[in-house]
C-alpha cells in the first residue's frame, strides 16, 4: 500500500513537472496568436481574445521562407546525391583498383581531414567568383559535392568485402564499372545510407558557407533565413503611447547596434505601431532624384517615414512617392533624428554637405546622393564626421552597380587585357541641354563645374576600372553651343536660378526636370527657357596621371545627338571596350581583343552581350541595386562596393580638373584625403577595399 502510494505521489510529481515544463511552450502558441496589445496586456490571458494570424504572415513578410525552403531542399538533395556518387567512386578506386602511388595519393588526399575547413572558405570563394557563380544555387552546393570523410567511410566498408565476390562478378565478364554498380555498391548500402543521412546533416544546417557566397536573400538556403529572423536588430514593445507595457519608452531597453545607431548606442522609438523589423528611412529633398529613396520604400524590410522639403510641391511629390502616412517637414532640421535608422540626402549638390553631417553626428547611417559634396573641404568634413563618430556613410555612386561595368570589372580582374596601363571614357550627353542647363546645374556655384557634378561618377568609375587614384590633371573646354543660345528664362529678384533646397529649377522651386524635358527639341540651338545664368562648361576633356601609373582620359559633350558612354581599357596584353551601356535598355556588349595583332576587326577576339534581365529601375537597375546595398549596410554594415573615400578621390579629380580647365590647361596636382581617414575606412569592414592593377607576372 506504501508503495503504491509513493508510485501515485512520484507520477503526480512527474506530471506536474511536465505542465510546468510545457507551460511556457503552451504560452509562446498561445501568444503568437494575439495582437501586439493583447500580448501585452496586464494582468494577463492565457486564450487570445480573438485569433489573429498577423504574426506568422509577417514573419513570412519579412523573410522568403518559401523560397529558402526550396533552396535547402535543392542544395541538400544535390549535395547528398553528388556526396554518394563521387565518394563511393573514389573509394571503391582507393580500395579495389590497384595503379601506382595509389597508397600515396590515398595518404595526400586523406591528409585534407587535417585542415581546418575554415581554412578553405577563401581559397572555395575564390573559384566560386571566378566561375561566377556568386549569388547562385549552384554556388550553395558546388564545394561540398564530395568529401575525404565520405571517402574514407565508403573506403572502409568496401575493404570489408570478401574478394570472392568481385572475383565471381570477373569471371562473369563484368569489368570495373559493373562490378562497382552491380556487386559492390549494394554490399555497401549500410555505408551509404550513414554517409546519406550525415550529409543531409550537414547540408541542411549549413549556415557559413550560404552567407559567404550569397548576398541574395531569394538565393538563400532556410539556415540564413531562420538566423536572419532571430538576428532582426529590432523588437516590438507596443504601448498606447508608443511606449512598452512598464511605462518605458522601448528604445531605453532594447540593444540596437552601430548598424543603426553608429557609437551611440540605444535610441528611442516613438512611431507607434510601426513593425520594429523594419528600417526607418527619412529623405532630405523630394525633388527630381527623390524617387530613388522609393526603391528603399519596402514595407517588411525598410519604410520611408519621414521627408523635408521646403516646398509645397516637393511635399506634395513626397506624398505622392512614400504614401500618405509619410511625416512632412519644411526644414530638414525637424527630421527626428531619433526616431531614423537611415537618410537619403538627395538635395541639390551643393546642400548635400549640411544634412548630411547633421545626421552623421546624430548616429544616423547616411546615404549622399553623388557627387558627395561640390567642394573638398565639404567631402573631407563628411569623412571626417563619419570616421570621428563610426557613423555609416555611403556613396550614390550608382554605376558600380551596372551591369556592363561590372562584367567589365571582372574581365579585367581576370587579367583579358594584361596589366592596365589606360582607360578612356567618352561621355556623350544627349540630353545635356535640358538636364544641365535650364536649372541649378547652370551654374558654377551650385556644381563647381560638369566636370565634376556630371562627371564624378565616371572619375569614380575610370579609378575603379584602374585600381588608382588620379594625381595629377589637365583639362581644356569651354561653353561652345548653350553659351551663344539666347533663349534664356527670365530671372527673378535679379537672381540666377536660385540655390534653394526645394526639388527644382531656375526661380522657381516648384517645377522638376519633368515639366520641361522635349526629346523633339532639335538642334541644341531650338532649346528654350535656358537658365538665366549658364557659367559652367558643355564641353570638357582631361588627362590624369594615376597613382599607380595608369594614364586616363574623360571627355564629356553636353549636346551629342546620342545619350550613352563608352568606356576603353588598354592593357599591356589587350584592349576592351564597350558598345551601348544598357541604362535605357539598350543592346549593350563588351569587346575584347587580346590575341594577336591586325587592322580593324569588329569581330573581335571575344564579344561579351550584356543581359537585358537586370533588375526594372533607372540606370539599367544599378539604382535599385545600389540601394539595396545601402539598405543592407545600414542595417548590419559589412563591404560594399562604392567607397566614401573613392567618392571623395572623384570630387577631387573633378576639382582640379576644373581648375585646370579655367586656367588654360595648366598641370594640378589633385589633393590626397587625410591618411588617417584614408586609413580609417581601408581598414572598416564596412567599406570596400581599393583594389590595385592586375601585375601581368600573375596572369
Amino acid at each position: 500500500m506504501r508503495s503504491r502510494r509513493g508510485s501515485i505521489g512520484a507520477h503526480t510529481f512527474l506530471v506536474a513537472a511536465c505542465v510546468a515544463m510545457a507551460g511556457p511552450f503552451v504560452w509562446e502558441l498561445l501568444t503568437s496568436f494575439k495582437t501586439l496589445t493583447e500580448a501585452t496586456r496586464v494582468p494577463p490571458t492565457w486564450l487570445p481574445p480573438h485569433w489573429h494570424g498577423s504574426s506568422y504572415s509577417s514573419v513570412f513578410d519579412t523573410v522568403p521562407f518559401g523560397g529558402m525552403l526550396v533552396n535547402s531542399v535543392i542544395n541538400t538533395l544535390a549535395r547528398t546525391a553528388a556526396q554518394l556518387l563521387f565518394c563511393s567512386m573514389a573509394a571503391y578506386a582507393f580500395a579495389r583498383l590497384r595503379f601506382p602511388g595509389r597508397s600515396l595519393l590515398f595518404g595526400l588526399f586523406l591528409s585534407i581531414l587535417l585542415v581546418p575547413s575554415q581554412l578553405l572558405i577563401i581559397p572555395q570563394y575564390q573559384i566560386i567568383e571566378n566561375l561566377h557563380l556568386l549569388n547562385t544555387r549552384t554556388a550553395l552546393f558546388l564545394p561540398g559535392m564530395f568529401s575525404a570523410f565520405g571517402t574514407f567511410l565508403l573506403r572502409q566498408f568496401f575493404l570489408a568485402m570478401p574478394l570472392e565476390l568481385e572475383e565471381a562478378a570477373r569471371l562473369d565478364g563484368a569489368g570495373p564499372l559493373r562490378v562497382y554498380w552491380s556487386v559492390m555498391l549494394p554490399l555497401a548500402r549500410p555505408g551509404l545510407i550513414a554517409l546519406g543521412i550525415l550529409t543531409m546533416i550537414w547540408s541542411w544546417n549549413d549556415l557559413l558557407w550560404p552567407l559567404v557566397v550569397n548576398t541574395d536573400p531569394h538565393k538563400m538556403p532556410l539556415s540564413a533565413g531562420l538566423a536572419s529572423l532571430q538576428g532582426q536588430f529590432m523588437t516590438d514593445y507596443p504601448g498606447a503611447d508608443g511606449r512598452g507595457a512598464d511605462g518605458h519608452d522601448p528604445g531605453d531597453r532594447r540593444l540596437r547596434g552601430p548598424a543603426t545607431t553608429g557609437h551611440r548606442g540605444h535610441r528611442p522609438d516613438r512611431n507607434e505601431g510601426m513593425r520594429m523589423s523594419e528600417l526607418r528611412i527619412g529623405v532630405v529633398g523630394a525633388g527630381q532624384r527623390a524617387k530613388l529613396a522609393t526603391h528603399a520604400h519596402r514595407p517588411g524590410v525598410a519604410r520611408v517615414v519621414a521627408c523635408a522639403d521646403p516646398s509645397p510641391r516637393g511635399q506634395a511629390h513626397a506624398r505622392q512617392l512614400f504614401g500618405e502616412d509619410v511625416a512632412l517637414y519644411e526644414d530638414w532640421h525637424a527630421l527626428p533624428a531619433g526616431e531614423l535608422d537611415a537618410v537619403f540626402v538627395l538635395t541639390p549638390d551643393h546642400l548635400h554637405a549640411a544634412p548630411a553631417l547633421h545626421f552623421l553626428d546624430a548616429g544616423v547611417a547616411v546615404f549622399v546622393d553623388k557627387p558627395m559634396a561640390i567642394t573638398l573641404p565639404d567631402c573631407d568634413a563628411l569623412l571626417a564626421s563619419a570616421a570621428r563618430t563610426g557613423t555609416r556613410l555611403y556613396i550614390g555612386h550608382n554605376l558600380r552597380h551596372l551591369p556592363m561595368l561590372r562584367r567589365m570589372r571582372e574581365l579585367i580582374e581576370d587579367g583579358a587585357v594584361g596589366e592596365v596601363k589606360a582607360v578612356w571614357c567618352r561621355h556623350f550627353v544627349g540630353h545635356g541641354g535640358d538636364y544641365y542647363f535650364k536649372d541649378w546645374h547652370a551654374e558654377r556655384a551650385n556644381t563647381t563645374g560638369l566636370l565634376l557634378q556630371k562627371g564624378a561618377h565616371d572619375l569614380d568609375v575610370i579609378h575603379w576600372l584602374a585600381g588608382g587614384y588620379s594625381r595629377e590633371v589637365v583639362a581644356l573646354g569651354g561653353l561652345t553651343v548653350y553659351g551663344a543660345n539666347p533663349h534664356r528664362r527670365a530671372a527673378e529678384n535679379g537672381s540666377g536660378s536660385g540655390s534653394g533646397s526645394g526639388s527644382g529649377s531656375g526661380s522657381d522651386t516648384e517645377s522638376l526636370m519633368s515639366d520641361w524635358f522635349d526629346v523633339g527639341a532639335w538642334p541644341p540651338s531650338q532649346l528654350r527657357d535656358l537658365n538665366p545664368v549658364i557659367d559652367v562648361e558643355d564641353l570638357s576633356q582631361m588627362l590624369t596621371r594615376l597613382d599607380n601609373g595608369v594614364f586616363t582620359s574623360y571627355q564629356q559633350c553636353h549636346y551629342s545627338p546620342d545619350y550613352w558612354r563608352n568606356y576603353t581599357v588598354i592593357g599591356d596584353a589587350g584592349r576592351l571596350e564597350n558598345f551601348g551601356d544598357g541604362i535605357d535598355g539598350d543592346p549593350a556588349e563588351i569587346r575584347v581583343w587580346n590575341r594577336k595583332r591586325s587592322g580593324y576587326r569588329s569581330d573581335a577576339d571575344l564579344v561579351i552581350p550584356i543581359s537585358d534581365s537586370a533588375p526594372e529601375g533607372l540606370h539599367g537597375g544599378a539604382d535599385s541595386a545600389l540601394v539595396a546595398e545601402f539598405l543592407r549596410f545600414a542595417a548590419v554594415g559589412g563591404p560594399t562596393e562604392t567607397s566614401p573615400v573613392a567618392a571623395r578621390e572623384a570630387v577631387a579629380a573633378g576639382v582640379a580638373a576644373t581648375e585646370s580647365l579655367r586656367s588654360g590647361g595648366v598641370p594640378v596636382a589633385v589633393a590626397a584625403p587625410d591618411p588617417a581617414v584614408a586609413a580609417h575606412f581601408a581598414e572598416s569592414a564596412g567599406h570596400h577595399r581599393r583594389v590595385s592593377s592586375i601585375p601581368a607576372s600573375t596572369l
